[in-house]
């Protein structure tokens, strides 16, 4: 979930901030935010994404090339006044004296026309020119398949962390960031998908990513009782759940593994034509690893992907061909998603 370096800890913050609970007369309000995911884009999501990027670089490369100038003013200024007014010391000269007095009220001048300037200037409005209408233009290409219906994304929305800890997939979790959420209908079936990044331990130093990638949720018409954890690895191996305790590992075909209670008959509960689905998805490039996790009608999938999947570009164009790459796996994962739901 995340811009390039400078612009990631702004994304944290902002996912971070504690939204105030909703009361009923904001429900319009929410309404209105949504942004209708089934209107085509004006033109090519990438030329739009490209557009949005440059004007954000340009305008962050301006105000950076402001503050070093004055920056660098007032650091001479001061520089100086040290200079000369040491020097007055020295020679008890009222010349210098008025020089010093004079470089330290030119760098507050310099100070008070920057802070002007800053004031007068449009905000930088990352979120809002950027990260919002950039995720929608991706968002609408993502799903312009036919069998995706009412499709909304919210820029406000995030992942429930209540549902992380439902899921029981990644232990441990303490914290959460999201963005990026979309919910629709996909053969009728109602489902939602939004960017994720999971982490354990405390915020700080301390703090490890455990999980970065897709997350969708949705229903299934299985019916048993426990929990299943599929999980499909990439050969390098990366954020690979920890699994609740009491879960065993109940098949291993390679890298492709089945967990779940002992003794529990997977073969009987999981279809196995959504097994051989699944297990036909191909793990490797940008995608890092698929975990599914099954419980009866509730279904979770963690799709851990790469940066140039779940960032936007800042000093660089967007990756279009990690975009359609996450396309065609969104859409496998779909298909097998609608075999145990029928």
């Amino acid at each position: 979930m995340y811009l390039e370096e400078e612009q990631k800890e702004q994304i944290i913050n902002e996912n971070e901030t504690k939204e105030e609970e909703s009361l009923p007369q904001d429900n319009e309000e929410k309404k209105n935010k949504l942004i209708d995911l089934k209107q085509p884009n004006e033109k090519p999501y990438v030329e739009m994404v490209e557009e949005m990027r440059l004007t954000i670089f340009n305008d962050v490369k301006k105000a950076q090339k402001r503050s070093r100038i004055s920056s660098a003013i007032m650091m001479l200024c001061l520089f100086a006044a040290v200079i000369f007014l040491f020097a007055r010391n020295e020679s008890n000269s009222t010349v210098f004296l008025a020089i010093g007095i004079s470089l330290l009220v030119l760098a507050i001048l310099v100070l008070i026309v920057t802070a002007v300037i800053n004031k007068r200037t449009k905000r930088i409005d990352t979120k809002g020119d950027y990260i919002t209408p950039a995720c929608a233009a991706i968002n609408r290409h993502v799903f312009d398949d036919g069998r995706f219906k009412e499709m909304t994304f919210d820029p406000d929305e995030k992942v429930d962390l209540g549902d992380i800890y439902g899921d029981a997939v990644y232990s441990g979790v303490t914290d959460s960031v999201s963005r990026s959420v979309v919910h629709g209908k996909y053969n009728g079936r109602d489902f939602m998908v939004g960017d994720l990044g999971l982490y354990v331990g405390p915020k700080g130093r301390g703090r490890r990513t455990t999980f970065i990638g897709k997350y969708i949720r949705t229903t299934n018409s299985l019916h048993f009782s426990g929990q299943y954890i599929i999980i499909s690895k990439a050969e390098n191996e990366m954020d690979i759940p920890t699994l609740p305790e009491g879960m065993e590992l109940l098949s291993e075909d390679n890298r492709f593994l089945i967990y779940g209670n002992a003794g529990a008959p997977y073969q009987k509960d999981i279809n196995s034509e959504f097994i051989s689905k699944i297990k036909k998805i191909d793990v490797s490039g940008v995608l890092l690893n698929i975990c599914i996790g099954l419980k009866a009608q509730e279904t979770c999938v963690y799709l851990s992907f790469d940066d140039p999947v779940t960032t936007l570009p800042f000093y660089e164009s967007l990756q279009d061909s990690a975009i359609d790459e996450y396309k065609r796996i969104l859409m496998e994962v779909m298909e097998a998603l609608d075999i145990i739901s029928k």
